[in-house]
């Protein structure tokens, strides 16, 4: 049976708050400035025009970097962000920031990285591998 959108984004909250860690949280920021600043900065940006409030942007960047670290090349992470803050607006600018606004936001992102295409000879890890990853 397939579970109620309700009980769907009451599981996606869980992993995402399951896969969040103050240390984490610095790592990931501090691995997106290494592997690309603007990248980062767009990321911080696009997630803070969405929530408004700096603690929420900081576990979305922290998810973002692990999905973007789990297998997309850069030119394709530059693409997807584009997209991203152009869709994300779009989609959420009149919804109240709560959890699942937050639910949104993520399904949107891991919508736009899951049909960008891998890295020749790698593949995307799946999202519950990632959130186990990070436990």
């Amino acid at each position: 049976a397939i579970p109620k959108n309700q009980e769907m984004d009451q599981v996606l909250i869980t992993a995402i708050k399951e896969s969040c860690r103050p240390n984490v949280v610095d790592n990931a920021i501090s691995m997106g400035v290494n592997v690309n600043t603007k990248l980062a900065n767009t990321l911080v940006l696009c997630i803070q025009n969405i929530t408004k409030n700096l603690y929420n942007c900081l576990d979305f960047l922290e998810i973002v970097i692990i999905l973007l670290e789990a297998g997309i090349s850069m030119e394709y992470r530059e693409e997807g962000i584009k997209t991203a803050t152009h869709s994300v607006r779009a989609k959420t600018e009149s919804l109240f920031i709560d959890d699942k606004k937050a639910v949104q936001v993520l399904g949107i992102i891991l919508t736009i990285l899951n049909n960008a295409p891998p890295p020749k000879g790698r593949s995307h890890m799946p999202y519950k591998e990632i959130a186990c990853s990070t436990a």
